[in-house]
């Protein structure tokens, strides 16, 4: 009997075991049947080849000559496949590529929840853009499609290799009813810090793990190094920021940047802007979409801190003046803003430039006939996040002491440089005259902070900044009493994204100013 029992005790531990084999497998073939969802099936969406990637004016449905056929979109294993047909007159070209799906991060899609796909694909066929617009802005539509305002739309540009032809797509998302499996996919994008890739004369030849959060930024703003105005092609540099707007057109809003006349916003092409001595701006405005009225502007505002006190003190106990000198460069404002013709605001588009400050440096001399030397040098760089991964260098100029040159040319060409690679922030230089002599062959009245190759400024907050201690020297009586002069020299360059290889790349503008500032000795 007992042995009996113990046989039906092991056929019921079997069949328990197949019951929930059979339960689990059950379970896993209804997942993979979530996991590999059909979103779209023989969608269509319709568009317009830009040839040569000339942007014109779409506001007639006869001009929508091409149709995305999208065959299949599918979601398998947390990423999206896509199957689909340019069909373009006689012209078919098939794209396959696998995606992953991001909230949108540009700030008027990120209103509506919009969901940006970052596709990879191979061949002559080159996805720049998917995005699915929900509750589409009625003022980032191709004029032509303005009805779709506040339906789900997707907006997809293709770009062909070959010719530089772009395909962009813009119509109503085939599946609405799927969007929910989309979100449950999407998540937001990492950011990471990444340095670029320079070759040994310092230019950029690429950039190693691009961030998500970058790419997709760079996806949702793909057209802006495509478009080319003959008006932007040259940069305005001006010391006029008082442009009548009504010449241009009527508005009723007010700047969003204060020191950026509301003009900047509205007047397609490039501007930089470096009159005034505590700040300067570069500004690009093209019309988007092209034929809409709207003008977006890409813009990238920094601020200039040149400032020069004295206090009474001693040095090596000596009584005597120093004067305290420091001069900053810091971003104040890098975004992108977007000025609607339907309803004459300006909002803020994207809240960031994809601008990068390179290349950047700072001095600081002391000028013709200024017989003080400087006895302590600090540089630096930070942002709102603490200590910026850049590799700063500190470049001590000797010159000869008391010389007068005829122009600020003529005593910047006349610097022997010492260079400190140190990575401390203070350097601190003998208070005679005969010792620095000594030391270094002439007196140090000259000192340049830079960033390398690979270092650069992006985002507001982050700064460059040089300062100084400078004394008369304590070997040498009496003191001259008096005014001096210095000059306080920032040089960057401002450098924008390659549309393509999407490394910062484009040299948009070069800043080169010098301001003067003047201490008392007593």
């Amino acid at each position: 009997m007992i042995v009996r029992n113990k046989i039906i005790a092991k056929i019921l531990s079997v069949l328990m075991i197949i019951s929930f084999s059979l339960i689990t497998s059950a379970f896993n073939i209804k997942a993979y049947a979530e996991n590999n969802e059909l979103i779209v099936d023989n969608g269509i969406l319709k568009g317009i080849q830009y040839k040569g990637g000339n942007f014109v004016k779409v506001d007639s449905e006869n001009q929508l000559d091409s149709k995305l056929i999208i065959k299949k979109m599918q979601i398998k294993n947390d990423e999206l496949i896509l199957e689909a047909v340019i069909e373009n007159k006689n012209m078919q070209n098939l794209i396959q590529a696998t995606g992953k799906i991001y909230y949108s991060q540009n700030m008027m899609l990120k209103k509506t929840r919009s969901l940006t796909v970052l596709f990879n694909n191979e061949g002559d066929y080159k996805i720049l853009s998917f995005i699915i617009e929900n509750n589409a802005n009625e003022g980032l539509l191709l004029p032509v499609n303005r009805k779709l305002k506040n339906k789900t739309v997707a907006k997809v540009a293709v770009l062909c290799t070959n010719t530089n032809d772009i395909f962009y797509f813009e119509d109503v998302f085939p599946s609405i009813n799927k969007l929910s499996s989309l979100y449950n996919l999407a998540k937001e994008p990492a950011e990471t810090y990444n340095k670029d890739e320079v070759d040994k004369s310092g230019i950029e030849i690429g950039k190693t793990n691009i961030d998500e959060a970058d790419k997709v930024g760079f996806s949702e703003n793909w057209f802006m190094p495509f478009i080319v105005n003959s008006n932007t092609l040259q940069i305005e540099e001006t010391k006029d920021v008082s442009l009548k707007e009504s010449q241009i057109v009527s508005l009723t809003t007010t700047s969003p940047v204060p020191g950026v006349p509301v003009s900047d916003f509205i007047t397609i092409g490039k501007k930089v802007y470096t009159n005034s001595d505590t700040y300067g701006y570069y500004k690009n405005t093209v019309e988007w979409p092209v034929g809409s009225g709207n003008r977006l502007t890409t813009l990238l505002k920094w601020g200039i801190t040149p400032l020069i006190i004295t206090i009474a003190g001693k040095v090596n106990n000596v009584n005597t003046t120093i004067a305290n000198g420091s001069t900053e460069l810091k971003i104040l404002d890098e975004a992108q803003y977007i000025y609607l013709a339907y309803n004459g605001s300006i909002q803020l588009f994207d809240n960031s430039s994809y601008l990068r400050v390179r290349n950047a440096y700072i001095e600081s001399l002391l000028a013709s006939g200024n017989k003080d030397i400087l006895i302590e040098v600090r540089r630096g760089a930070d942002s709102n996040s603490g200590n910026l991964n850049f590799s700063l260098f500190t470049f001590i100029g000797a010159l000869p002491f008391g010389n007068t040159y005829s122009t600020i040319a003529d005593i910047f060409s006349s610097i022997s440089y010492v260079v400190n690679g140190s990575t401390f922030d203070t350097f601190s230089y003998p208070a005679s005259k005969k010792d620095q002599e000594y030391q270094y062959g002439k007196v140090i009245r000259y000192c340049k902070t830079s960033l390398d190759s690979n270092g650069y400024l992006s985002t507001e907050s982050q700064r460059l900044y040089l300062s100084f201690k400078a004394i008369p020297p304590i070997d040498i009586a009496p003191k001259v009493i008096g005014y001096r002069d210095v000059y306080n020299k920032i040089y960057f360059e401002i450098y924008s994204r390659h549309p393509v290889w999407l490394t910062y790349s484009v040299l948009e503008a070069t800043v080169d100013k010098t301001i003067t500032k003047n201490y008392y000795i007593q």
